[in-house]
């Protein structure tokens, strides 16, 4: 079955933040010991991220703290530190990889971003359900995998 990767640009747009207890569920799902997550809002810096901030209690000791979820919610990114950008397949983009601070050894990729400053978010779609007659327009920024 062939697919198609792609990519969706996000340049200079706010991207909505999952709900706070959106965020909670997921954070208690992973085991997290967040007891309540008071904001979520999105990072400029890095589009397709929002920032959390929420109380976080271990062994009766509770803390403000700060972590990371993607824009859709699917990803908990709890200690984002170095973002680097490695060369792709796909002409004219860099991949975004964000490196975990407490565990150099695990990296996430984000996503791409062309020289001009723009990011786009990778799908993957099956080439069947684009069209029904079987024929797919040529996308700007896709490549075949």
């Amino acid at each position: 079955m062939k697919k198609l990767l792609a990519l969706t640009a996000f340049a200079g747009v706010a991207l909505a933040c999952p709900p706070p207890q959106k965020v909670l569920e997921a954070v208690k799902f992973l085991d997290i010991p967040v007891r309540e997550v008071k904001a979520v809002e999105p990072m400029e810096e890095l589009p397709g991220v929002c920032k959390a901030r929420g109380v976080l209690e271990r062994e009766g000791a509770t803390a403000e703290v700060d972590f990371y979820v993607t824009a859709d919610g699917r990803y908990i990114l709890p200690f984002v530190g170095e973002i680097s950008y490695k060369p792709s397949p796909i002409k004219g983009l860099k991949e975004m990889w964000i490196t975990s601070l407490r565990n150099t050894g695990l990296s996430f990729k984000l996503g791409y971003v062309s020289e001009d400053g723009r990011f786009y978010v990778p799908e993957v779609l099956e080439v069947e359900k684009l069209s029904e007659n079987g024929t797919v327009g040529e996308p700007q920024s896709a490549v075949e995998q």
